[in-house]
């Protein structure tokens, strides 16, 4: 963000971690499992209470030793869709979290690389933490706004994906997975821990 790299913000985007968590949560909203959505919404949010504290903390040390300010925020264009979410940011949530459930049940997880490159989640989280030690509110708000997005969308398509694959599978007697990489028994979330 302040380097304003988009090489460093898709190896960012790679990184991405919280797919299990999201895909736990779809799966735990069709099955009913209350239980299940609390695991994985603690696991997401510690995950990015955590990575975001250490960011904010790196800023901030990095701004009393006069390495960054909040001038360099505004002088790269090319991250800018990370502080301006909008209906894109949504459909494009919504198409990673539709290919990352069929990866998953489909046990093609090499497709979720494509999943995490679409989706802002790690460098709007990290933005949001670079903006807050600079005392930039107006990108801490948007960035946080773009990082909600991305979730919500990646939730409720997830979770449409699982209830139209259980669907078509009672429909057409096929047996769809509803599992981690498609094996094991068909009540196993998939792990997000």
């Amino acid at each position: 963000m302040v380097v304003g790299s988009p090489i460093l913000i898709v190896g960012a985007m790679v990184l991405g971690p919280e797919f299990g968590a999201i895909a736990a949560i779809s799966f735990g909203l069709l099955r009913r499992r209350p239980d299940l959505i609390a695991r994985a919404v603690r696991a997401l949010a510690v995950g990015f209470a955590v990575a975001m504290a250490i960011t904010f903390a790196c800023a901030l040390v990095s701004t009393w030793l006069g390495w960054i300010d909040a001038t360099m925020l505004d002088s790269h264009p090319e991250v800018e869709f990370i502080v301006k979410p909008d209906k894109w940011s949504f459909i494009v949530a919504l198409l990673a979290g539709t290919a990352g459930v069929l990866s998953i049940t489909a046990g093609k997880s090499s497709a979720l690389v494509g999943v995490f490159i679409s989706v802002t989640t790690v460098p709007a989280a990290g933005y949001a933490s670079v903006a807050l030690a600079l005392g930039a509110w107006g990108d801490v708000g948007a960035s946080a706004l773009q990082l909600a997005v991305n979730i919500l969308g990646m939730i409720v398509a997830g979770t449409l994906t699982l209830l139209t694959q259980h669907y078509l599978g009672a429909r057409y007697h096929r047996a769809v997975p509803l599992t981690h990489r498609g094996r094991g028994r068909r009540e196993q979330p998939p792990p997000f821990d």
